[in-house]
């Protein structure tokens, strides 16, 4: 299983990567072997200087095969010291 953790300006710029990557069919359904987690948009707030950037992030987990670097290569982040969500393996039978 590979985690992806990715991080758009915008939950508009996040949908556009993600059809480009083919994790999610237009209709926002993730495609097969693909689990999809929108943690949302959201305030980071770095300094007191009254800039808070809001951004979309989205962990994505996949099961199979994934091919498509370039397509979230702009938007991947590293993984989080303290996560938001953690995916257990699935079992596959």
């Amino acid at each position: 299983m590979i985690d992806l953790y990715l991080r758009a300006v915008d939950r508009a710029t996040m949908d556009a990567t993600l059809i480009a990557a083919e994790l999610i069919a237009e209709g926002d359904d993730p495609v097969l072997d693909v689990c999809l987690d929108r943690i949302g948009s959201y305030a980071i707030v770095t300094d007191y200087d009254g800039e808070t950037p809001i951004v979309e992030d989205v962990n994505v987990p996949v099961l199979g095969n994934f091919d498509r670097w370039d397509a979230i290569a702009n938007i991947m982040i590293p993984p989080p010291a303290t996560p938001f969500r953690v995916w257990m393996a699935p079992c596959r039978t």
